[in-house]
């Protein structure tokens, strides 16, 4: 021990480096990778505003040919870390692909911002799970995908071609894109402010495997937030917050709500979406084995409607006005799909992007 103290005191002398916690794929693995079958998915790859975009569905169709379940496992895993690594050489020189386990991170981050990134998403992912019970579902294959933009306009010129081409939409801090390979993409900040954002997108991950609704979907994702990293959608008053409530919805704007539209709007109509969707989740997941089956049963072509009325013997629309303490004169809440209008997003892929609010 006294040998191993000199030696590290001693000047000139380097103690020997710890060994990362995490595999970089450097160029020679990217190289190695390129020989593989799977490399096939760069001939698929259009070019949009400078960003490799692959045709998964394509991909797809060729690993159908593939002999096994492993083979097919193994080429789309290769096709991911393919694809990211030609997006981190389009973005530019910073970026380093990190490996650890079934996660990829694709970032600027130094060494031990990535590990701390690492540690926390396989804590946070452990404790999901366990909260999610019942409810929580792991994808067969491929990894879970972190792209972590280091400003925001290239995040914003990355996560644009999934939004609508018309419409004004809200600002976001991070969002899961279900595009073909699921992946989440957000924007580097301070840590303790990507936090709630990657536990937000870690939910909706648990969680695509279920057509829900949308107000459930982020109603679920901002309870959790909440619950493991004791974040608040705004530091608005719970006074303040009902007054505004009351004063926005009606019978016409809770249709938004319910159809999922209201959640992507540019004004308050965001916040409150969220946080409406809070509060139902709160108090309908009090009862966890009810409200375990109602959302395992929720559909979103009528915002879970049959599913409450059978699983939770309530109506939405009747649980949305006693929340909002609306009128009971104030017309008829309840969810009608006829009254929607088409939601579709480029490819037929889910968008779920998580806002960023402001109390102003």
């Amino acid at each position: 021990m006294f040998r191993t103290l000199i030696s590290a005191l001693t000047p000139g002398r380097t103690p020997p480096a710890r060994p990362l916690p995490f595999d970089l794929l450097t160029e020679p693995t990217v190289s190695s990778l390129a020989a593989r079958p799977a490399a096939r998915i760069i001939d698929s790859f259009e070019c949009i505003e400078g960003i490799p975009v692959p045709d998964w569905g394509a991909f797809s169709d060729w690993l159908e040919d593939l002999a096994g379940e492993q083979m097919r496992a193994q080429a789309w895993s290769e096709a991911e870390q393919i694809w990211l690594a030609h997006l981190g050489i389009a973005l530019g020189p910073s970026y380093r692909l990190a490996r650890q386990g079934d996660c990829l991170i694709l970032s600027c981050m130094a060494d031990r911002q990535l590990t701390s990134l690492f540690d926390f998403i396989r804590c946070k992912s452990r404790q999901i799970t366990r909260l999610l019970d019942g409810l929580a579902g792991q994808p067969e294959w491929g990894h879970a995908i972190l792209i972590v933009f280091a400003d925001h306009e290239s995040y914003y010129r990355y996560v644009s071609r999934y939004y609508p081409e018309a419409g004004e939409f809200g600002l976001s801090a991070g969002m899961q894109i279900n595009a073909g390979c699921s992946h989440f993409a957000m924007v580097q900040d301070d840590f303790s402010t990507l936090e709630p954002t990657i536990v937000h997108e870690m939910t909706h991950n648990c969680l695509s495997h279920l057509p829900i609704p949308v107000w459930l979907n982020e109603g679920i994702a901002v309870n959790m937030e909440a619950q493991l990293c004791r974040s608040a959608l705004t530091d608005l008053g719970p006074q303040q917050m009902r007054e505004k409530h009351q004063q926005f919805w009606d019978e016409a704007r809770i249709q938004e709500f319910w159809s999922g539209q209201s959640f992507r709007r540019s004004d308050d109509a965001s916040l409150l979406s969220y946080d409406l969707a809070r509060i139902l989740v709160a108090r309908f997941s009090a009862d966890w084995p009810r409200f375990r089956a109602f959302a395992n049963a929720a559909q979103a072509d009528d915002a879970g409607a049959a599913s409450a009325n059978e699983h939770l013997e309530i109506a939405l629309g009747t649980a949305a006005m006693a929340i909002i303490d609306a009128p009971k004169q104030g017309g008829d809440w309840h969810p009608d799909p006829a009254r929607w209008p088409a939601l579709t997003e480029p490819g037929g892929f889910v968008l779920q992007p998580h806002g960023m609010w402001s109390s102003r």
